[in-house]
């Protein structure tokens, strides 16, 4: 309906009266609003974009992309359409769908800075990290006090490994916004990743008050731990962050057991006897432990996990030789050593392709199980399934279209029964993991494995200086960077080699 038509003008009563409701915060009562008014004004794209725009707001993402296809049908140059179209479609992990949304929305109106500034995050998470800077970079050209893309434009370089670039534009972001906690959080990060230990764990702090981190302060009541002597005193090292990260950090443990007067750890449950077996002068207790129990009376000091390594791991240098550092309960090892071998006499590997969770930026980090076909067929060894969800379905897909079959462990849980795993793992020839909780259990064991990282990021980074391995913390973890070797495809072309030559040499040691 044209804007001369008859109805126009209770058209615009009751836009008008819409936007009323929205400045009030009644968003339901404006969606009623404008949905009476596109029963009275159908073909009018910016009335379409508006009721979108107030059924995203009011939850109705289905809704409002229905209403901004329907603003499209009508004008297809409507800027604003494609703009709140990618927004849905990014909404709906539907990355391709919306960098093409945003870009025409570009093509239509190309001043659109925050359209630039979310297609640079849709590309950022599509792994397209040069056109990604680019983007913010155009946005920044446009308007340069746009803090938020001067700190994803640090993301992108992070990601990039242009570490010393990434910083520098979080130091804009944070010149512009003083305390901005995320900038101070990920430029701890790129700290770390370039390797300046001292000042990226000083700057880790920071983590307590970025929104991007879900762990929360705990134990506020009970001094915090300052690195200073801990002779005659008692300290609590509590759990934070990921399962994968207490184990990182649990390597500390032992220079704490040397001069400390004792030493107790609030751990994740699943951890707890894997723990207590592996330092016997520890005193394991649950994360979530009761600040009035017993095991934790007569505590002088408290410390959250990730923070040891501020006072512990400053530079390169303090990091002692890797070691295992975790032990598996040999029972355990001996049954699953029996059922490897009811698989036959070839080397047996582990792998583990994904996290449980590879979505927004993490999705880079990590490729489909096809991607390893050309790999796991150059040698002739038994894959075991280390993955920690349900990927029974994936594997029987693969094995039909590969001719390769992974095996599922019989009986364990492979996400909360961390006894079990370590036991499996440590029965195994060689693990191969994307950068997850698998490869820190391997490596906290001191299982041979390799770490196949895409996109190096905290707190699997590649440090050269480290050692042949490219990292200080695990015995016997090496990181393997596809960037340095092509790509995805690169790098389990050349891995393919370096497995057939491991197996061969597997083969040849036992007589095979």
């Amino acid at each position: 309906m044209k804007r001369h038509d008859p109805a126009a003008p209770h058209v615009d009563a009751l836009v008008a009266e819409a936007r009323q409701a929205l400045a009030a915060g009644d968003v339901g009562r404006a969606v009623l609003l404008l949905r009476q008014a596109a029963e009275r004004a159908p073909y009018i794209a910016p009335l379409r974009v508006l009721l979108g725009s107030a059924e995203a707001r009011a939850g109705d993402f289905g809704a409002a992309e229905a209403n901004f296809r329907l603003a499209l049908q009508s004008d297809p140059a409507d800027a604003a359409a494609h703009a709140n179209l990618g927004n849905m479609l990014k909404r709906k992990d539907d990355l391709d769908g919306a960098i093409a949304a945003y870009r025409a929305a570009l093509d239509h109106d190309p001043r659109l800075i925050p359209v630039l500034y979310n297609l640079g995050i849709a590309l950022r998470e599509k792994g397209e990290f040069t056109e990604a800077l680019a983007c913010y970079d155009a946005a920044l050209r446009a308007d340069s006090s746009f803090v938020e893309a001067w700190y994803n434009r640090g993301n992108v370089l992070t990601a990039l490994g242009d570490y010393d670039a990434a910083i520098a534009s979080y130091d804009e972001a944070l010149r512009r916004r003083s305390g901005y906690a995320e900038a101070q959080y990920s430029r701890s990060m790129a700290l770390l990743l370039k390797g300046d230990f001292a000042a990226g764990w000083d700057a880790y702090e920071a983590r307590w008050q970025a929104r991007s981190f879900d762990t929360p302060e705990r134990w506020t009541h009970l001094p915090r731990w300052t690195g200073d002597d801990l002779g005659g005193r008692s300290i609590l090292v509590w759990g934070e962050q990921g399962v994968g990260d207490e184990i990182r950090f649990y390597s500390i443990l032992g220079d704490l057991l040397l001069v400390a007067k004792s030493c107790v750890v609030a751990a994740d449950p699943r951890l707890a006897t894997l723990l207590e077996r592996s330092f016997p002068n520890l005193v394991v207790c649950p994360k979530r432990v009761a600040s009035d129990d017993p095991a934790v009376g007569g505590v002088d000091v408290q410390s959250p996990v990730a923070s040891l390594a501020r006072f512990r791991r400053r530079q390169l240098a303090d990091f002692p030789p890797p070691r295992p550092f975790l032990r598996a309960d040999p029972q355990r090892i001996a049954d699953w050593r029996g059922w490897l071998s009811g698989l036959g006499m070839r080397p047996k590997i582990g792998i583990s392709w994904r996290s449980g969770k590879p979505k927004g930026p993490k999705r880079v980090r990590y490729t489909d199980l096809d991607a390893w076909a050309p790999m796991l067929a150059a040698a002739q060894a038994d894959y075991i399934c280390l993955q920690y969800d349900d990927c029974a379905a994936e594997l029987d897909a693969f094995a039909a279209r590969h001719d390769n079959r992974i095996h599922l462990p019989p009986g364990l849980d492979r996400r909360d029964d961390f006894e079990g795993q370590a036991a499996l793992y440590t029965a195994l020839d060689l693990v191969i993991s994307a950068p997850t909780t698998v490869a820190d259990l391997t490596g906290g064991l001191g299982v041979p494995s390799w770490v196949v990282v895409h996109a190096p990021h905290w707190p699997w980074g590649i440090w050269p200086e480290a050692g042949p391995n490219g990292q200080p913390w695990y015995a016997n973890l090496r990181m393997i960077d596809t960037r340095s070797r092509g790509g995805w495809e690169g790098a389990f072309r050349s891995l393919a080699d370096e497995l057939a030559a491991f197996v061969a040499a597997k083969n040849e040691k036992a007589g095979r």
